[in-house]
């Protein structure tokens, strides 16, 4: 006869009160969820129910039990089965709470770079300009793809994009990441982009791009310093006072060393 197991998990009352219940809702393959939009109401309303708790509560050994029973860990499946049925509402989710996912870390980085390949080539505009945005910020996504698996994602993102502008600030964005970088080749390639961008008819891998004057102008500003603000260079002149008020040029001084005081009062 098979023997059965129970197992008991004991977990503060405080951090119980906030776990959703489970409610009956359609199968995707082996899972069952409700849908989307209805999932994601309840995870928001989950969490302003376990941040109350967790600011209500002083003692530690709670807090830990709460952080382990955080929403978004009782949501990993079912958003989850969301975002592999094809629903990328789930998927932009996913990508918010990825931190917070009741996963392995290996699943989770694999994951994470699913996430990012469907969002990128999103049907919608707005979602897609949001994937790039947070796909620039995502320090774990450097680390695990470098740069050429970001700019091959970068690349499908001008390939679904019709916007010269928003094709124009996707490069930026790409480009100013590297920018300066400890790498010299990507600090190269960062710098000759720059100058690809603020030429005549930039493209990029056969993608005509545009800039808006804002984008321009920090692309200026970006040549600019990559240019004349970096050890060996010569600087760029520039005029101030002495502490007695008396104009005098950086120019002024060449030949001769030259210290520059900085200071302030707060």
């Amino acid at each position: 006869m098979a023997a059965a197991l129970m197992v008991l998990v004991t977990v503060p009352m405080s951090a119980m009160a906030i776990l959703p219940m489970a409610e009956s809702s359609p199968v995707v393959g082996n899972r069952t969820i409700g849908e989307v939009d209805d999932d994601i109401a309840a995870y928001e309303s989950a969490l302003e129910t376990w941040k109350a708790t967790y600011a209500a509560t002083e003692d530690r050994a709670e807090k830990r039990a709460l952080r382990k029973a955080h929403p978004a860990s009782v949501f990993t499946e079912k958003l989850r089965a969301h975002f592999e049925a094809g629903e990328l509402k789930a998927a932009v989710w996913c990508l918010e709470n990825i931190k917070a996912l009741d996963m392995k870390r290996k699943d989770r980085e694999a994951l994470r770079l699913a996430l990012y390949d469907a969002l990128i080539v999103d049907s919608d505009p707005a979602r897609r300009a949001w994937t790039l945005e947070t796909m620039m910020k995502d320090s774990a996504l450097a680390r695990a793809v470098n740069f050429t698996g970001l700019e091959q994602r970068v690349v499908r993102f001008l390939e679904n994009e019709s916007n010269s502008d928003a094709r124009g600030l996707a490069i930026f964005k790409l480009t100013s990441k590297y920018m300066g970088s400890r790498d010299e080749t990507e600090s190269t390639w960062a710098t000759g982009n720059i100058e690809n961008l603020l030429s005549f008819e930039p493209n990029y891998k056969g993608h005509a791009l545009t800039l808006t004057a804002e984008i321009r102008e920090k692309a200026e500003k970006f040549l600019f310093a990559a240019q004349h603000l970096v050890v060996g260079k010569i600087a760029p002149d520039f005029t101030g006072s002495t502490i007695d008020g008396v104009p005098v040029a950086l120019a002024d001084t060449r030949g001769k060393v030259t210290v520059l005081d900085f200071f302030g009062f707060w």
